[in-house]
């Protein structure tokens, strides 16, 4: 992806809401791809719980217009996720 400010990182998500922590310095609205590294339990995210989105283990999830602070939540246990974004 290219952009103005954009980044990636990865981020242990446990089983209580928590924020996507953005380390760039991005401003909204922005693109973001959130791949679920773990190969069992799934993790749900989006802007309020309920979550609008849920990724499978082992699958990924390309949001292409941001324009709130997104929140992750893994279903039973911790979860790594990958994250890149890139201000549109």
């Amino acid at each position: 992806m290219t952009g103005t400010d954009m980044g990636q990182q990865t981020q242990v998500v446990g089983t209580s809401d928590e924020a996507l922590d953005l380390t760039a310095d991005l401003g909204t609205p922005y693109r973001l791809l959130v791949i679920n590294l773990d190969l069992v339990n799934s993790v749900s995210i989006g802007p309020s719980s309920p979550y609008s989105f849920q990724i499978p283990a082992g699958q990924f999830i390309l949001i292409p217009w941001v324009d709130a602070t997104m929140y992750v939540k893994a279903s039973n246990s911790s979860v790594k996720i990958f994250a890149q974004f890139c201000e549109i």
